[in-house]
């Protein structure tokens, strides 16, 4: 394949993936309760990422491996200490990049708690996309670590069925870990 054939290639078959599958549902997918965050998860892990490689597959699509440490194991048989690689449509390889407008970014220093489903084989492996990916915060004043929104807004905890998330604020109201690892436990329960 010629140089010039090849990111046309890459661009076509990027383009025939995505209107496939409905950008739309990559930006917007349907709203998830703190129920369906649960219950639908494969794995529920608190950890920080340490690696991300994008790569190129053998059909044209541009993907980014992951690696998440992982400090804790809420749901599912991963136990700390060890690492997971998640895959997720998007990255740069060369000159070639693809970006998923709406997708969450989890750059390596990050510490997230994600709610994993489909990893490998979904373009990306969390409950209702950006709805299971949340930031963890140190808050050092308080000695604590503080949970966020993938946009870095404070959730404040869980009503009704619902992750409350506040666009306002210092973070200091942000719920913390625990408690909202607490809230998962209490819904995990029969």
């Amino acid at each position: 394949m010629t140089r010039l054939a090849k990111p046309l290639v890459v661009g076509l078959f990027t383009t025939l993936v995505l209107g496939l599958v409905s950008p739309a549902s990559a930006i917007t997918p349907v709203k998830k309760t703190f129920a369906d965050l649960v219950g639908q998860a494969e794995f529920i892990l608190v950890g920080a990422i340490s690696d991300a490689r994008s790569l190129q597959l053998s059909e044209g699509a541009i993907v980014t491996d992951l690696t998440l440490d992982i400090r804790q194991s809420v749901k599912g048989d991963r136990p700390a200490g060890t690492s997971l690689i998640l895959r997720v449509l998007g990255g740069k390889v060369g000159d070639v990049e693809l970006v998923v407008d709406g997708a969450p970014a989890l750059p390596p220093g990050q510490t997230v708690l994600l709610f994993i489903r489909g990893n490998m084989s979904e373009m990306f492996p969390f409950v209702g996309v950006q709805q299971g990916v949340f930031r963890v915060q140190r808050d050092s004043p308080a000695g604590i670590d503080r949970v966020f929104d993938w946009r870095g807004n404070q959730v404040t905890g869980v009503r009704d069925g619902e992750v409350m998330v506040e666009q306002s604020g210092t973070g200091s109201s942000a719920i913390s870990l625990a408690d909202f690892i607490r809230d998962i436990e209490r819904q995990l329960r029969p």
